[in-house]
């Protein structure tokens, strides 16, 4: 299903906003999904021969409906400002604003502009980004540490990657709440980190 998405924002928002050209975020017709349906442990070769092609892989059911919803409590742990610790790091993101490029360093909680209404701890709803919390939510960080998901990173890098380290660069929640916010359409986010 394709949508129209230059009629569907504010006509008064794309005031003075170059559109991009038609068709630019058409998809193609003739695709393949690049999916693993049951686990890490459904991943084969071919996957990863995709992988190499496609730029991406699918891992259907890949954590446990536990394992989620134990993510899904500290996300709204989170956002409902219950964690001090994450808390007094965003308040002090907000008093430096580093440059946002250098991932590590800069934990945001990022609210819609109706937040500005709301208490602290009344304002969970509004929430729009959650950024580098995995130094703050073990319930959270153990997504990045899970050893299936470290060894199918090795495998998609090449070799038997036993010697990799991986440590988790940048952790981030995007949320769209409800009735508010506007669409945020294809982008090239690259540019925007600096770790070369």
């Amino acid at each position: 299903m394709s949508v129209d998405w230059k009629h569907s924002i504010d006509r008064e928002f794309l005031a003075g906003i170059r559109l991009p050209p038609d068709g630019l975020y058409k998809s193609r017709d003739d695709y393949t999904v690049n999916e693993a349906h049951q686990g890490f442990d459904s991943v084969c070769g071919d996957h990863l021969q995709k992988f190499v092609c496609e730029g991406y892989l699918v891992v259907r059911q890949a954590f446990s409906k536990q394992y989620v919803n134990n993510g899904l409590e500290s996300i709204k742990y989170l956002t409902s400002e219950q964690n001090e610790a994450f808390n007094k790091a965003c308040a002090e993101t907000q008093r430096v604003k580093p440059d946002m490029s250098d991932g590590p360093g800069a934990s945001i909680m990022q609210f819609e502009q109706e937040a500005h209404h709301c208490r602290k701890g009344e304002r969970e709803h509004l929430v729009r980004k959650l950024q580098n919390f995995h130094n703050f939510e073990d319930r959270l960080r153990v997504f990045g540490k899970n050893a299936q998901l470290m060894k199918l990173v090795r495998d998609l890098v090449g070799g038997d990657g036993s010697e990799i380290d991986f440590e988790i660069f940048q952790s981030t929640v995007f949320m769209k709440p409800p009735k508010i916010g506007r669409e945020k359409p294809w982008h090239q986010g690259q540019p925007l980190l600096s770790f070369y």
